[in-house]
């Protein structure tokens, strides 16, 4: 055979073996692979029966067959009113762990059919098990139930109920009127019924002094009305009693711009106004706005009072007015030569009447005519004569007369988590002889008291 042919057969067979080689790196590494794939699994479960099925809630878990291949990341049920639910519905997420699991759901709607996967997600992939269906409890007509009518003025009451919405959409009312025909509709600012007993409150005004009122709450929701039993009430037909001051002392007096006139009393290097602020004008002689409509007071962001209950006959010479810290952060609420006491003015009273721990008792009025018992301790020693004036919250609540005395500072907190004004302010409870100081939002209610710039 001739060289050169011998060369071309020996190059033909090198070429041969290369692409063999080739193919069988190929082959091999497809094989490998596909090996490879066949050993990931994902996790294999089963979805455990609902149980614990209420109108909003219910419990489901999951089994485990097998956890596959990977390492389990998270694991939970997942649900929707379509059959086949997954991840990307409604779900609970549980921790990564061992073992069978149960998982409650909640946030559900009543009278509704629901289905639930278990599943669990590992780093090779997800498994579900089988949908399981159930339906959630119908729920009832509202539960409501009257209560007595509180803080009885002359021309107002606050009108009491305690309410469960029992899981679906309800709203309430109260029918008030000197007849059980009633007449008149109150209707709260909140209309928010929660799914458990909770006491609920509005305000009426307008009435008339010394007269029995009937009234009751009326509550509906889909699957009916609930009235709750009659309650008579008698507003007041005397004026709340004036402040009693300390008689050893001796007072000076101060007038505002609108030509009401306060006692005051020195304690220490500092000279303070013995009753609460009452004003309805700044020391400019300019109108300070007054405000009854809580949502409008939570969401403006400018000087407002407000009168307690709305009814300044019973409330306004005795208790002052509730004024937002807005009005405060004018600079212009007290009159000429007097102001909004500091935080740091307010621990220097409280430092020279002994701490935060016993000042309170100095500070308040003794006995029981304005504060609940038991009132203890109480001496009264500064000649400060603190009423238990409240306080007004933006959801329309004004709390209790009796149990609690508030007061603005005029020092901002500037902590940055508050986005909006935020005030210093001190209180006093009926129940110990402490003073407390706290913090509130711009748009809450808060009696002031004026002390004598140095």
């Amino acid at each position: 055979m001739p060289k050169k042919k011998r060369s071309s057969q020996l190059l033909n067979m090198k070429n041969v073996l290369r692409i063999s080689q080739v193919i069988i790196i190929i082959l091999s590494t497809f094989l490998l692979q596909l090996c490879k794939k066949e050993k990931e699994e994902v996790p294999t479960l089963t979805t455990t029966a609902v149980t614990d099925i209420k109108e909003t809630s219910a419990t489901s878990g999951g089994t485990f067959i097998s956890e596959g291949s990977g390492t389990i990341i998270v694991r939970g049920v997942c649900w929707s009113t379509g059959n086949l639910p997954t991840t990307s519905d409604y779900k609970t997420e549980l921790e990564s762990g061992e073992g069978n699991f149960t998982s409650n759901m909640y946030s559900l709607n009543p009278a509704t059919t629901y289905y639930v996967r278990a599943y669990a997600r590992s780093n090779v992939g997800t498994g579900y098990g089988m949908a399981q269906s159930f339906t959630t409890k119908q729920g009832q007509a509202p539960t409501a139930i009257t209560l007595p009518a509180t803080n009885l003025g002359l021309n107002s009451a606050t009108l009491n109920c305690e309410i469960n919405s029992n899981y679906l959409a309800t709203t309430f009312t109260f029918e008030c009127g000197i007849t059980t025909s009633y007449g008149k509709v109150v209707t709260p600012t909140s209309n928010w019924v929660p799914n458990y007993l909770r006491i609920r409150s509005a305000i009426i005004n307008g009435l008339t002094e010394g007269t029995i009122y009937h009234y009751r709450v009326k509550a509906v929701n889909q699957l009916g009305t609930t009235f709750g039993s009659d309650v008579t009430f008698t507003t007041s037909n005397t004026q709340i009693s004036d402040p009693i001051f300390n008689p050893d002392l001796t007072y000076g007096s101060i007038t505002d711009a609108e030509n009401n006139t306060y006692k005051t009393i020195l304690i220490g290097t500092q000279t303070w106004m013995a009753q609460n602020l009452r004003t309805t004008k700044f020391n400019d002689g300019t109108n300070i706005p007054l405000l009854t409509d809580s949502y409008t007071w939570e969401n403006t962001y400018v000087p407002f009072y407000i009168w307690y209950n709305n009814d300044p006959s019973t409330y306004k010479a005795v208790y002052g007015a509730l004024y937002n810290f807005y009005a405060v952060y004018t600079g212009k609420l007290c009159p000429t030569g007097w102001h909004v006491p500091t935080d740091t003015e307010w621990t220097i009273l409280t430092d020279y009447l002994g701490g935060e721990s016993v000042a309170g008792g100095k500070l308040k009025e003794k006995g029981t005519t304005h504060w609940s018992p038991p009132n203890s301790g109480t001496t009264n020693e500064s000649g400060f004569s603190a009423l238990p004036g409240s306080y007004f919250l933006y959801t329309d609540e004004f709390f209790s007369i009796g149990k609690s005395g508030w007061w603005w500072s005029s020092t901002l907190n500037n902590d940055p988590y508050y986005t909006t004004y935020n005030g210093w302010n001190r209180f006093i409870d009926s129940d110990n002889i402490n003073i407390t100081k706290s913090n509130f939002g711009g748009f809450i209610g808060l009696p002031v008291r004026c002390v004598k710039n140095n």
